[in-house]
């Protein structure tokens, strides 16, 4: 607009008159006071000529507004549609995928791949894994798989009663548990001396190292020299205190007789008993006596006792 008003200023100018303003009267009204001025004429000289110079450079209004469409042009004047997408850091639209582990359908039955245009795909699958479920004879396996479903592991059926056949029969998870049909009766052995305590047993189907035997009788189970083999004989007390070293019930001495020698001649001496005996009295298990092992032959009279403690079972 500047450069068309200075055009015709200058036209405007060179074409002065006597009676037409100079241009410096035009730029700097207070250089000269005219005529005009003087009666309250408010223009300044060369408001008309930059009056009609702003006139015809001005549009004319023909009513019409450019209307605003409310898009908003790209760089090539195109509108840009917004799908309401937001791409990742990483430069991939939502639904894309980088790796398998992005497509994990949470599926074991198919096989979760991401392919190279970055789509998911989960193919189902037949799986030679077996599962198994159950216990005992209730144990059962199946294909974890079977076109992309997963197969469910159903259990047997326990039986009522536990047999003694090696198989966990009602499905505890316990095999051949003590009193299953078939058992035995087993007894404690703690001296492991091959015979069990009568009144510690238990009904089993195989010995254990709890119930090792199935020989009872030991009445002393804490002893390894007292059971009912015994034919021994001690001159002390087993670990229960008593002489009953074979579980008979009875204490039994070794020697329960007194010596006699019976003369027959004098060749000839009769010894009774045979083993030796007791000269005066017969002592209790475990007490010192006087004891005589023979006779004499010329005199047929009892040999020097010696002391001896006596032996019980």
């Amino acid at each position: 607009m500047v450069p068309v008003l200075a055009v015709f200023l200058a036209l405007a100018l060179g074409c002065k008159g006597d009676d037409d303003p100079d241009i410096d009267d035009v730029f700097n009204p207070d250089s000269k006071t005219t005529e005009d001025s003087k009666v309250g004429d408010t223009d300044e000289p060369g408001d008309d000529i930059i009056k009609e110079v702003e006139e015809d450079n001005a549009q004319p209004d023909d009513g019409t507004a450019e209307e605003d469409d409310g898009t908003v042009g790209d760089d090539d004047g195109a509108a840009t549609e917004d799908d309401g997408k937001v791409a990742g850091d990483d430069g991939t639209e939502p639904g894309e995928c980088e790796e398998n582990a992005d497509c994990d359908d949470n599926n074991p039955c198919t096989e979760d791949i991401c392919t190279a245009e970055k789509t998911c795909q989960n193919t189902p699958i037949d799986s030679e894994e077996m599962v198994t479920c159950g216990v005992g004879k209730c144990l059962r396996k199946v294909k974890k798989c079977t076109n992309g479903v997963e197969n469910e592991c159903v259990p047997g059926t326990p039986a009522e009663k536990e047999q003694c056949d090696g198989t966990d029969d009602d499905c505890d998870g316990v095999t051949d548990p003590p009193d299953s049909v078939g058992c035995q009766v087993y007894y404690r052995d703690s001296d492991k001396d091959g015979f069990g305590d009568p009144n510690d047993s238990a009904c089993l189907c195989g010995p254990t190292e709890e119930y090792p035997t199935r020989e009872g009788g030991d009445c002393c189970d804490t002893d390894a020299r007292t059971h009912p083999d015994v034919t021994d004989f001690f001159t002390e007390a087993n670990a229960c205190g008593s002489f009953d070293y074979n579980c008979d019930e009875e204490e039994q001495k070794q020697h329960t007789a007194l010596l006699e020698c019976i003369y027959h001649s004098e060749t000839q001496c009769e010894m009774i008993p045979e083993t030796g005996g007791w000269k005066e009295t017969i002592p209790e298990c475990g007490e010192n006596g006087l004891f005589i092992q023979g006779c004499t032959v010329r005199f047929c009279t009892p040999e020097y006792p010696e002391p001896k403690k006596q032996g019980c079972n």
